[in-house]
């Protein structure tokens, strides 16, 4: 801290208790350098307005140094920031205006397994078919949107680290394909792009194989995947 003030940079010292914040140079309590309330709800904002001394400091501040910020509650944290993105004018990356959905939708037929069976389309309408979920193979419907993270479910380029279970982060979606940075393995930060390919189904549960053509992905915030 000492040495980037040396530099001219400007360091903001904060703490989240008063006896905390005596032990750091200039340092100040969190609520008395950003005017957070006392009690703080998801609604909750820091009362600095625009243009004032305080919202100068802030914007040309280079670093924030909070000592103890893991006593506080999680809105105190999303109070400053929200406080800190309306003072510099900055998006929030998480927002939902900032990326566009896409929904992509699958097509799919069947294949009979016995070829006594006949009107195959009668006996299982789109409209059945649209609503199986089958494990390993990727919902009729898919909603995606940039920076979400994803897992293959296919083999599709083993030599390139595009394998069953591979995880990526969205970068690009488009029509026909999406964009994908590996997060796993030894590829991790590769880009990569991933086709709509043809799933078929190896269950006999149903009289009928399912064919369905859609990105061999689904959605993993959370997942856990057994291969014992």
């Amino acid at each position: 801290m000492a040495k980037l003030r040396s530099k001219g940079k400007i360091v903001l010292a904060i703490a989240s208790s008063g006896i905390a914040s005596l032990l750091l140079l200039g340092g100040r309590t969190a609520h008395s350098r950003f005017n957070i309330p006392l009690n703080v709800d998801e609604y909750s904002t820091c009362n600095i307005t625009k243009r004032t001394e305080l919202a100068k400091l802030i914007q040309k501040a280079d670093l924030v140094i909070w000592d103890e910020a893991t006593k506080n509650h999680k809105y105190v944290f999303e109070v400053v920031d929200k406080t800190f993105r309306d003072i510099m004018h900055s998006e929030d990356e998480n927002s939902e205006e900032k990326y566009e959905r896409f929904e992509y939708l699958s097509a799919d037929s069947v294949s009979p397994v016995s070829e006594q069976i006949q009107d195959q389309d009668i006996l299982y309408p789109t409209e059945f078919l649209n609503t199986l979920q089958v494990s390993g193979v990727p919902n009729h419907a898919i909603e995606l949107k940039v920076g979400v993270p994803i897992m293959l479910l296919r083999n599709t380029n083993p030599k390139s680290g595009m394998c069953n279970g591979t995880r990526l982060i969205v970068t690009k979606l488009g029509k026909s394909v999406i964009g994908g940075q590996i997060i796993t393995d030894s590829h991790v930060g590769e880009r990569r792009t991933i086709p709509r390919i043809v799933i078929t189904t190896m269950s006999t549960k149903w009289a009928f194989i399912l064919r369905r053509r859609q990105f061999p992905i689904k959605l993993c915030f959370a997942m856990t995947i057994n291969k014992s």
